[in-house]
Protein backbone atom coordinates (compact mmCIF):
# COMPACT_ATOMS: atom_id res chain seq x y z
CA UNK A 1 0.00 0.00 0.00
CA UNK A 2 1.75 3.64 -0.97
CA UNK A 3 1.00 5.42 1.82
CA UNK A 4 0.65 8.68 -0.85
CA UNK A 5 -2.47 7.52 -1.81
CA UNK A 6 -4.46 5.52 0.37
CA UNK A 7 -7.25 7.55 1.70
CA UNK A 8 -7.84 8.15 5.27
CA UNK A 9 -10.06 9.33 8.25
CA UNK A 10 -10.60 12.89 8.40
CA UNK A 11 -8.98 14.29 5.22
CA UNK A 12 -11.50 15.51 2.68
CA UNK A 13 -12.06 13.24 -0.67
CA UNK A 14 -12.93 14.86 -3.89
CA UNK A 15 -16.85 13.59 -3.88
CA UNK A 16 -16.35 11.39 -6.90
CA UNK A 17 -13.07 10.18 -6.61
CA UNK A 18 -11.95 8.22 -3.13
CA UNK A 19 -8.61 7.39 -4.03
CA UNK A 20 -7.39 11.19 -3.63
CA UNK A 21 -6.49 12.83 -0.45
CA UNK A 22 -5.13 15.85 0.91
CA UNK A 23 -2.43 15.03 3.92
CA UNK A 24 0.26 12.49 3.37
CA UNK A 25 0.10 11.30 7.28
CA UNK A 26 -1.59 11.98 10.54
CA UNK A 27 -2.04 15.09 11.89
CA UNK A 28 -0.09 13.88 15.10
CA UNK A 29 2.74 12.57 13.59
CA UNK A 30 6.05 12.55 14.93
CA UNK A 31 8.46 15.56 13.43
CA UNK A 32 11.75 14.67 11.89
CA UNK A 33 14.78 16.85 10.70
CA UNK A 34 15.91 15.40 7.49
CA UNK A 35 19.45 15.31 5.77
CA UNK A 36 17.70 16.18 2.71
CA UNK A 37 16.90 19.97 3.88
CA UNK A 38 20.33 20.37 4.77
CA UNK A 39 21.08 19.54 1.25
CA UNK A 40 19.00 21.81 -0.13
CA UNK A 41 19.05 24.24 1.83
CA UNK A 42 23.37 24.20 1.22
CA UNK A 43 22.27 24.03 -2.63
CA UNK A 44 20.25 27.16 -2.55
CA UNK A 45 23.07 28.93 -0.86
CA UNK A 46 25.67 27.58 -3.49
CA UNK A 47 23.03 28.36 -6.28
CA UNK A 48 22.53 32.25 -4.77
CA UNK A 49 26.70 33.02 -4.56
CA UNK A 50 27.46 32.87 -8.25
CA UNK A 51 24.18 34.16 -9.12
CA UNK A 52 24.10 37.12 -6.88
CA UNK A 53 28.03 37.73 -8.71
CA UNK A 54 26.14 38.44 -11.30
CA UNK A 55 22.90 40.64 -10.76
CA UNK A 56 21.02 42.25 -10.99
CA UNK A 57 21.71 41.62 -15.24
CA UNK A 58 20.90 40.75 -17.37
CA UNK A 59 23.81 38.66 -18.63
CA UNK A 60 24.30 37.39 -22.44
CA UNK A 61 22.01 34.25 -20.88
CA UNK A 62 19.65 36.48 -19.71
CA UNK A 63 19.39 38.11 -22.88
CA UNK A 64 19.33 35.30 -25.53
CA UNK A 65 16.11 34.04 -23.46
CA UNK A 66 14.53 37.08 -23.05
CA UNK A 67 14.34 37.05 -26.95
CA UNK A 68 13.67 34.05 -27.41
CA UNK A 69 10.32 35.00 -25.29
CA UNK A 70 9.76 37.58 -27.80
CA UNK A 71 9.76 35.37 -30.77
CA UNK A 72 6.96 33.66 -29.28
CA UNK A 73 3.27 34.96 -30.80
CA UNK A 74 1.31 37.67 -28.53
CA UNK A 75 -1.15 35.08 -27.31
CA UNK A 76 1.31 33.71 -25.65
CA UNK A 77 0.91 36.92 -23.28
CA UNK A 78 -2.80 35.13 -22.04
CA UNK A 79 -0.89 32.16 -21.00
CA UNK A 80 2.28 33.98 -19.15
CA UNK A 81 -0.80 35.61 -17.41
CA UNK A 82 -2.75 32.42 -16.48
CA UNK A 83 0.59 30.65 -15.21
CA UNK A 84 1.38 33.57 -13.25
CA UNK A 85 -1.65 33.84 -11.56
CA UNK A 86 -2.13 30.06 -10.88
CA UNK A 87 1.58 30.08 -9.31
CA UNK A 88 -0.35 32.88 -6.41
CA UNK A 89 -3.36 31.03 -6.53
CA UNK A 90 -1.72 27.80 -5.36
CA UNK A 91 0.24 29.16 -2.82
CA UNK A 92 -2.44 31.10 -1.17
CA UNK A 93 -4.53 27.67 -1.40
CA UNK A 94 -2.32 25.84 0.11
CA UNK A 95 -1.89 28.97 3.07
CA UNK A 96 -5.48 28.72 3.73
CA UNK A 97 -6.12 24.87 3.63
CA UNK A 98 -5.25 24.15 6.90
CA UNK A 99 -7.82 26.29 8.73
CA UNK A 100 -10.83 23.65 7.48
CA UNK A 101 -8.94 20.09 8.70
CA UNK A 102 -8.83 19.85 12.62
CA UNK A 103 -5.30 19.39 13.59
CA UNK A 104 -3.52 20.89 10.65
CA UNK A 105 -3.64 24.65 11.81
CA UNK A 106 -0.09 24.64 13.45
CA UNK A 107 0.58 24.36 9.10
CA UNK A 108 -0.26 28.16 9.19
CA UNK A 109 2.70 29.16 11.20
CA UNK A 110 4.92 26.95 9.19
CA UNK A 111 3.78 28.73 5.86
CA UNK A 112 4.41 32.09 8.02
CA UNK A 113 7.82 31.18 8.79
CA UNK A 114 8.55 30.32 5.38
CA UNK A 115 7.11 33.28 4.06
CA UNK A 116 8.92 35.49 6.32
CA UNK A 117 12.47 33.73 5.19
CA UNK A 118 11.70 34.12 1.89
CA UNK A 119 10.56 37.75 1.91
CA UNK A 120 13.62 38.80 4.03
CA UNK A 121 16.23 36.78 1.67
CA UNK A 122 14.71 38.55 -1.07
CA UNK A 123 14.68 42.14 0.22
CA UNK A 124 18.42 41.43 1.42
CA UNK A 125 19.16 39.78 -1.91
CA UNK A 126 17.90 42.82 -4.00
CA UNK A 127 19.45 45.35 -2.01
CA UNK A 128 22.81 44.00 -2.37
CA UNK A 129 22.36 43.75 -6.08
CA UNK A 130 20.86 47.42 -6.50
CA UNK A 131 17.19 46.87 -6.20
CA UNK A 132 15.38 49.68 -4.28
CA UNK A 133 13.10 47.94 -1.63
CA UNK A 134 9.97 49.68 -2.59
CA UNK A 135 10.50 47.49 -6.07
CA UNK A 136 10.97 44.38 -4.73
CA UNK A 137 7.15 45.00 -2.78
CA UNK A 138 5.88 46.27 -6.05
CA UNK A 139 6.59 43.48 -7.28
CA UNK A 140 5.32 40.87 -5.02
CA UNK A 141 1.68 42.97 -5.74
CA UNK A 142 1.80 43.14 -9.72
CA UNK A 143 4.06 42.82 -12.71
CA UNK A 144 6.48 45.07 -12.45
CA UNK A 145 6.92 47.47 -15.95
CA UNK A 146 10.00 46.38 -16.04
CA UNK A 147 12.48 42.93 -14.94
CA UNK A 148 13.45 43.30 -11.08
CA UNK A 149 15.82 41.00 -9.05
CA UNK A 150 14.81 38.78 -7.64
CA UNK A 151 11.74 37.58 -8.65
CA UNK A 152 10.17 38.17 -5.23
CA UNK A 153 6.35 36.67 -5.98
CA UNK A 154 8.31 32.85 -6.96
CA UNK A 155 10.59 33.43 -3.95
CA UNK A 156 7.26 33.55 -1.96
CA UNK A 157 5.23 31.02 -3.72
CA UNK A 158 8.08 28.71 -4.05
CA UNK A 159 8.65 28.88 0.00
CA UNK A 160 5.65 28.09 0.74
CA UNK A 161 4.78 25.27 -1.83
CA UNK A 162 7.69 23.35 -0.91
CA UNK A 163 7.15 23.83 2.78
CA UNK A 164 4.17 21.87 2.15
CA UNK A 165 5.55 19.13 -0.01
CA UNK A 166 6.01 16.85 2.32
CA UNK A 167 2.60 17.26 4.30
CA UNK A 168 0.55 16.86 1.07
CA UNK A 169 -0.21 13.68 -0.80
CA UNK A 170 1.93 12.86 -3.66
CA UNK A 171 -0.41 13.95 -6.05
CA UNK A 172 -0.68 17.39 -4.96
CA UNK A 173 2.87 17.47 -4.18
CA UNK A 174 3.71 16.86 -7.55
CA UNK A 175 0.91 19.61 -8.99
CA UNK A 176 2.99 21.74 -7.00
CA UNK A 177 6.10 21.71 -8.73
CA UNK A 178 4.32 21.74 -12.15
CA UNK A 179 2.98 25.25 -10.65
CA UNK A 180 6.74 26.54 -9.84
CA UNK A 181 8.05 24.91 -12.81
CA UNK A 182 5.56 27.26 -15.01
CA UNK A 183 5.31 29.96 -12.59
CA UNK A 184 8.76 30.48 -12.88
CA UNK A 185 8.63 30.42 -16.75
CA UNK A 186 5.97 33.01 -16.65
CA UNK A 187 7.82 35.44 -14.73
CA UNK A 188 10.37 35.90 -17.26
CA UNK A 189 8.33 35.70 -20.13
CA UNK A 190 5.95 38.55 -18.79
CA UNK A 191 9.10 40.47 -17.85
CA UNK A 192 8.86 40.48 -14.58
CA UNK A 193 12.41 39.17 -13.84
CA UNK A 194 15.41 38.61 -15.58
CA UNK A 195 15.88 34.65 -15.54
CA UNK A 196 18.68 35.36 -13.17
CA UNK A 197 16.41 37.08 -11.13
CA UNK A 198 13.85 33.80 -11.43
CA UNK A 199 16.51 31.84 -10.32
CA UNK A 200 17.65 33.46 -7.48
CA UNK A 201 13.69 33.37 -5.94
CA UNK A 202 13.19 29.79 -6.69
CA UNK A 203 16.66 29.08 -4.69
CA UNK A 204 15.45 31.85 -2.23
CA UNK A 205 12.25 29.85 -1.89
CA UNK A 206 13.66 26.15 -2.01
CA UNK A 207 16.45 27.49 0.87
CA UNK A 208 13.17 29.29 2.81
CA UNK A 209 11.54 26.12 3.09
CA UNK A 210 14.53 23.79 3.42
CA UNK A 211 15.03 26.10 6.82
CA UNK A 212 11.60 25.68 7.89
CA UNK A 213 11.25 22.19 7.99
CA UNK A 214 14.79 22.14 9.99
CA UNK A 215 13.87 24.55 12.85
CA UNK A 216 10.40 22.95 12.74
CA UNK A 217 10.45 19.72 11.50
CA UNK A 218 8.78 17.93 8.74
CA UNK A 219 6.59 14.74 8.76
CA UNK A 220 7.45 11.45 8.47
CA UNK A 221 4.45 10.23 6.29
CA UNK A 222 3.36 6.68 8.71
CA UNK A 223 -0.03 6.15 8.42
CA UNK A 224 -1.94 5.17 11.79
CA UNK A 225 -3.69 2.44 12.84
CA UNK A 226 -6.95 3.54 12.17
CA UNK A 227 -5.63 5.17 8.30
CA UNK A 228 -4.57 1.52 8.12
CA UNK A 229 -7.67 -0.22 8.58
CA UNK A 230 -9.80 2.09 6.13
CA UNK A 231 -7.06 1.51 3.35
CA UNK A 232 -7.49 -2.40 4.17
CA UNK A 233 -11.15 -1.75 3.49
CA UNK A 234 -10.91 -0.12 0.66
CA UNK A 235 -8.96 -2.83 -0.56
CA UNK A 236 -11.66 -5.49 0.30
CA UNK A 237 -10.10 -6.60 2.98
CA UNK A 238 -11.92 -6.27 6.57
CA UNK A 239 -9.49 -6.49 9.58
CA UNK A 240 -8.00 -4.76 12.60
CA UNK A 241 -4.28 -3.45 12.86
CA UNK A 242 -2.44 -3.44 15.68
CA UNK A 243 0.77 -1.82 16.49
CA UNK A 244 3.65 -1.94 13.97
CA UNK A 245 6.12 -4.50 14.17
CA UNK A 246 9.83 -4.22 15.50
CA UNK A 247 11.60 -5.85 12.46
CA UNK A 248 11.04 -2.92 9.96
CA UNK A 249 12.50 -2.61 6.53
CA UNK A 250 13.61 0.56 5.38
CA UNK A 251 10.74 2.70 2.95
CA UNK A 252 7.86 0.28 4.36
CA UNK A 253 6.44 -0.25 7.76
CA UNK A 254 4.75 -3.67 8.91
CA UNK A 255 1.82 -3.93 10.58
CA UNK A 256 0.12 -6.82 12.49
CA UNK A 257 -3.85 -7.26 11.37
CA UNK A 258 -6.38 -9.63 12.25
CA UNK A 259 -9.64 -10.27 10.21
CA UNK A 260 -13.33 -11.03 11.80
CA UNK A 261 -12.41 -15.27 11.96
CA UNK A 262 -8.89 -14.80 13.63
CA UNK A 263 -6.81 -14.79 10.95
CA UNK A 264 -3.41 -13.28 11.02
CA UNK A 265 -2.27 -11.03 8.50
CA UNK A 266 0.97 -8.42 7.85
CA UNK A 267 0.63 -5.46 5.94
CA UNK A 268 3.08 -3.34 4.48
CA UNK A 269 2.91 -0.13 3.99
Amino acid sequence: MDGDSTPTAGTARFGWHDLVRVWSSASNGRRLRRPTDIILLVGSVLVLVPVGLLAPGPTNVDTAIVQLFGAFPPAMTLVWSLSYTVLTVWALVLLVLPIFFRGRRRLIGDFGLAALLAMGASLAAGQLAGTPVDATWNALVQVPDSPVYVAVRVALATAVIVTASPHVSRPLRYWGRIVIVLGAVAAVGLGAAYPIGVVAGASIGVGAAALTHLILGSPQGLLTAEQVEIALTDLGVDADASADQVDQVAGEVLWRAKRPDGTALQVKV
